[in-house]
């Protein structure tokens, strides 16, 4: 029903609100099924994520790149599968951690080419003319791509950790263009910049 509602609509908020409420509900069907074929539960988190961005989101944001809806439902799978990892603890397996990883990377690569596309869509505006209210669709791009990139600097895996300074450096990239895109919170994005140091 809400897979439906969405692709209707983009920016309906109550579907999305309303999947958010049952991803979690599905994840407990999926878990407590005797037959599952996943180890564990947050490995089944990770692939429901996965079937989140890859069925709904990256159509959306590609679509309708400046609806903020998207992104906060963006916001919500994230956070919702790092706490899952969580409350594993340091039990969770290496093998989900490594998936969420890798799916956590292909959003940096999604989101680097939505905001690659939306700035040669913008090319002729001047750079230091690029208010939110003058139609900067990068904005939640920006936000998500930095949501992403302080997500991976969390884990710490080989493979993150020989990216930190890289991951770090696109993180704060992401905050001194959004204090272009968004001055009415440039305070926000400079202390979430210092709390990357």
């Amino acid at each position: 029903f809400s897979t439906a509602k969405i692709q209707d609509n983009f920016s309906n908020g109550s579907a999305f609100h309303y999947r958010s409420k049952l991803l979690p509900l599905v994840l407990e069907f999926r878990s407590s099924d005797d037959s599952a074929s996943f180890p564990n539960e947050s490995y089944e988190a990770i692939i429901l994520v996965r079937e989140e961005w890859d069925g709904i989101l990256l159509d959306a944001i590609f679509t309708e790149p400046d609806d903020q809806t998207i992104w906060f439902y963006h916001r919500f799978i994230v956070t919702w599968a790092r706490r899952t990892i969580a409350a594993v603890g340091d039990g969770a397996d290496a093998d989900v951690t490594e998936e969420f990883e890798e799916l956590l990377y292909d959003m940096v690569d999604s989101i680097q080419e939505l905001i690659d596309v939306e700035k040669e869509d913008n090319i002729e505006v001047n750079t230091q003319d690029r208010h939110e209210s003058k139609g900067a669709k990068c904005k939640w791009a920006y936000l998500g791509m930095h949501l992403v990139l302080t997500t991976l600097l969390g884990f710490k895996s080989k493979e993150v950790g020989d990216n930190k300074t890289e991951l770090c450096e696109r993180a704060k990239e992401c905050l001194e263009e959004l204090m272009i895109i968004d001055p009415d919170r440039r305070e926000r994005y400079q202390i979430l910049e210092s709390e990357l140091t």
